[in-house]
């Protein structure tokens, strides 16, 4: 039993916003100002994030519309270069991209909501449990929850999706209307400033630091092949994937830069960099310093906006899974659809159950190594993909293509050199300062080789 399309041009929009706009931007502008210091290259990165993203989006769109099936870049992979390299791009989703991006999400989200609970002196706890315990208890019924509505069937998950996704750009655009009207102007001056450093220590710029801040910010627009991911059920795929794939970038390319003006002109660098040592997540400090009669209702709404975040992961996911099992890829029991709901049940589970593990695992004195392992392992398959454009115009010309990626092959060429910089720095980094979240990723594709040869194994031989 196959999927139906029932997912119009709007809901496929909203769907790439809400899975972009997440956790990464309310914490990560500030993990990379303490990595370059000067608020002007902050915000160049992030409109360069930007151009990769609708670079991304518009190449994605080429292979679309060739094969509009559920499961993004693992159809695309598996269609240009065989099984392997789209079973590891499943295996990514599967352990990174949505289920490590979940616990992250759900990560921040309790980070604002004990900003909002404080106010009235109250907490997270449950009975006699750690607070620590407690919040990560209350992170796991959530990704239950939101499980169980896409279980129960794609129009009430897409509704519930599309109302969380336009309280959420409510909430945005009133922060950054809001934000845009009380900042100082004068500390906004230091955002468009040619050369000023705001810290007080001189900091030396370096490729590395760069390309990690670059690869943190890509991480954030990680979201912009969303709705490629449900392409087997969107409407007219020809015409609408292509628009919703672009539509979706810039509306959260314009959101972002405006949001980082927002936080980056809340107060100087320094201070802000002085109180992220206290408070990790930069919208709560923005929040706080742009009013603090305000901020707790502000850190509410943003429950609300990460909320919408982890709605649209349970819901995307799970369909990469589905296309995995009809490839035998996965146990083919994750590729079933309940005639009742019409939904991958089991996939949606597997995701649930991996999920959970994660949030009970992470912690936040890790949560920059995090973002780092999930920007550098979910720029592998994408990198690959569009490498895979280049040798499906060479090797199949004679494929119907009807969206073809425009000024070709500037826009794929960007997009490649970008990754492969951003990639090269963040390893450099990592063996410089001795980290491991590149090489752990890395790690994770390695294992996920050796899972595909033990399994392809027994699928040959049970055949």
């Amino acid at each position: 039993m196959d999927m139906k399309r029932q997912v119009g041009l709007m809901t496929a929009v909203l769907i790439i916003v809400a899975d972009m706009i997440g956790s990464g931007i309310f914490i990560l502008p500030g993990i990379v100002l303490n990595n370059v210091p000067q608020t002007n290259l902050v915000i160049l990165l992030w409109l360069i994030g930007g151009i990769v993203a609708i670079s991304g989006s518009l190449c994605y769109a080429e292979l679309a519309t060739m094969w509009p099936d559920a499961g993004g870049e693992y159809v695309y992979l598996r269609n240009t270069f065989g099984l392997l390299p789209s079973f590891l791009t499943g295996w990514i989703s599967l352990f990174v991209g949505f289920t490590a991006s979940i616990a992250g999400t759900t990560l921040v989200l309790t980070g604002f909501l004990e900003s909002f609970l404080k106010t009235y002196g109250l907490s997270i706890q449950f009975m006699s449990l750690s607070p620590d315990m407690s919040i990560k208890l209350f992170g796991c019924s959530l990704v239950v929850l939101f499980g169980v509505v896409n279980i129960i069937g794609v129009k009430l998950g897409a509704w519930f999706q599309n109302f969380l996704t336009v309280f959420k750009l409510l909430i945005v655009l009133s922060l950054i209307i809001f934000g845009l009207y009380v900042i100082q102007w004068a500390f906004v001056e230091r955002i468009s400033a040619p050369i000023e450093t705001v810290t007080k220590t001189p900091m030396t710029f370096s490729f590395s630091n760069l390309s990690l801040g670059l690869l943190l910010v890509m991480f954030s627009y990680s979201g912009w092949n969303g709705a490629t991911y449900i392409g087997g059920e969107i409407k007219n795929p020809s015409k609408n994937l292509p628009k919703a794939l672009l539509y979706g970038a810039l509306l959260t390319t314009v959101i972002y830069i405006l949001l980082n003006v927002v936080f980056l002109g809340s107060a100087t660098g320094d201070v802000l960099i002085k109180q992220m040592k206290t408070n990790f997540i930069i919208g709560s400090v923005a929040t706080e310093n742009l009013s603090k009669g305000l901020a707790p209702y502000y850190s509410l709404g943003i429950v609300v906006i990460l909320l919408s975040a982890i709605a649209v992961q349970i819901m995307i996911g799970p369909r990469v899974y589905y296309a995995m099992a009809k490839d035998k890829a996965l146990f083919s029991v994750f590729g079933n659809i309940s005639q009742r709901f019409n939904t991958p049940i089991l996939a949606i589970i597997l995701q649930i159950l991996i999920s959970i593990v994660y949030i009970l695992l992470v912690g936040k004195e890790n949560i920059d190594s995090l973002y780092q392992y999930m920007g550098f392992s979910l720029s592998i398959f994408p990198l690959l993909t569009v490498f895979g454009l280049f040798y499906l115009r060479w090797k199949r010309p004679e494929l119907n293509r009807p969206y073809k990626v425009p000024f070709y092959p500037l826009l794929p060429i960007l997009y490649i050199t970008l990754t492969i910089l951003m990639m090269a720095g963040s390893l450099y980094r990592d063996i410089d300062t001795k980290g491991f979240a590149s090489f752990y990723s890395i790690g994770i594709v390695l294992l996920g080789s050796v899972i595909y040869y033990i399994w392809n194994y027994f699928v040959k031989k049970k055949a």
